[in-house]
């Protein structure tokens, strides 16, 4: 588990964890995140680079001006700013939360929330792994339809498609 301070977002703490859910379905999890104020985003580990493609998604999460008629729940607004996908059901899609290999993207501006968030998943059978995997590179690229590459071609890929999904919204609504 690692945690983040972005120098972006000041006052706010990013957890970044590797998760085994052993059964635990993604709904409690979300569902003690929801009781604590804690932003959370679920994600298959193979949709996810980088660091730098979380601190993207954060940033662009928290910069985003509200968007009526968009999508209302943080947390799945924070997912679709990690996929790069204005459309729910498509993010879902890529981001398979059902996933056994998932990463849990929590973020709060009370770190001690965020702390009793993670003991708390703990307590319902989640392991959270000390360290952070992410997604070798030719998965991310097969799942996202990029060329192959190195990962720091596949991080500018993403974050392109982020990119143009804030002027999609910015047009849209």
């Amino acid at each position: 588990m690692r945690l983040l301070r972005p120098e972006h977002a000041k006052g706010v703490s990013v957890a970044v964890a590797s998760l085994r859910k052993k059964r635990v379905p993604p709904d409690a999890i979300l569902a003690l995140a929801r009781s604590l104020g804690v932003v959370v985003a679920l994600i298959r580990r193979e949709a996810v680079i980088s660091e730098r493609q979380v601190l993207n998604a954060v940033y662009n999460y928290l910069n985003a001006p509200e968007i009526k008629g968009w999508v209302r729940d943080a947390g799945l607004r924070l997912l679709c700013f990690l996929v790069g996908e204005r459309q729910v059901r498509r993010a879902l899609e890529i981001a398979a939360p059902e996933a056994e290999d998932t990463l849990l993207i929590a973020l709060s501006s009370d770190e001690e929330k965020l702390g009793e968030y993670l003991s708390g998943i703990k307590g319902l059978g989640v392991e959270v792994l000390d360290e952070v995997r992410y997604a070798e590179p030719s998965d991310f690229s097969r799942l996202y339809g990029f060329d192959p590459g190195p990962r720091e071609k596949l991080e500018r890929d993403i974050m392109r498609k982020v990119a143009m999904l804030r002027i999609e919204l910015y047009r849209a609504f």
